[in-house]
């Protein structure tokens, strides 16, 4: 626990850095592990904000680089897509762990549809996005949702 508060101070203070250099793809991961050290430390209510932040950073790259000439890579696109799509499952399964099962679940299945339905979805980082979502999303239609619960093992 001593190590994930040590991570909550790191992930903040890069994501401060991300910021200043405008670098989306990081931000968008970054604040995609901030929200899972907080989720692991049961800060449900911080860890969705900080999915929700990952998400909006997330969309707004990939959208910015479908209608521009962007010097974006192929490679970093699916690596923002696949953090953005974990997020998305993973404020899903805090909302499960705070009780709102059925936004929850909806969030989850939502964040599946929209895995399957990208343009990066055979990726390693959407397929990893995947099989997270699945696996919370069984996890609380098993009535699985207590915070101990919910892990990546």
């Amino acid at each position: 626990t001593n190590q994930l508060a040590q991570a909550l101070v790191s992930y903040s203070e890069a994501i401060e850095v991300a910021k200043r250099v405008v670098d989306a793809v990081e931000l968008c991961t970054l604040y995609h592990n901030l929200g899972f050290a907080q989720m692991k430390l049961a800060q449900f209510e911080d860890a969705r904000h900080s999915f929700e932040e990952s998400v909006t950073v997330g969309r707004s790259f990939l959208d910015h680089t479908n209608t521009s000439s962007s010097e974006s890579s192929e490679k970093d696109r699916a690596q923002c897509c696949g953090s953005m799509l974990h997020s998305q499952g993973r404020f899903g399964a805090c909302l499960c762990a705070s009780g709102e099962i059925q936004a929850g679940i909806a969030m989850m299945e939502e964040a599946l549809l929209n895995a399957y339905n990208c343009d990066h979805a055979e990726s390693n980082w959407v397929q990893a996005a995947i099989q997270v979502i699945k696996r919370h999303l069984g996890q609380c239609l098993c009535g699985i949702f207590a915070p101990f619960h919910i892990s990546d093992e």
